[in-house]
């Protein structure tokens, strides 16, 4: 998903999905791209933390927060 408003649409059709989220607070995409064309003057690209399963749950959805490997983590998410 490229857009919070995509979680809110699945969530209103109800949609099997699972979406993991891999925070680092900054626009890795913005960011990449003002690094290759702009000579890396990185303007704007960190944001202040969001708490993601506060909107999951105010969409409706449910939300997991685990702290654990990667490889542990997923194989959970998809248990589920």
């Amino acid at each position: 998903m490229m857009l919070m408003a995509e979680f809110s649409t699945a969530v209103q059709y109800k949609l099997p999905l699972k979406v993991i989220v891999l925070k680092n607070n900054t626009l890795g995409m913005i960011r990449w791209e003002q690094m290759g064309f702009l000579g890396n003057p990185e303007y704007g690209v960190e944001f202040s933390p969001i708490d993601f399963a506060g909107f999951a749950r105010n969409c409706g959805g449910i939300f997991y927060k685990e702290r654990k490997s990667s490889k542990s983590c997923f194989k959970d998410c998809y248990a589920r």
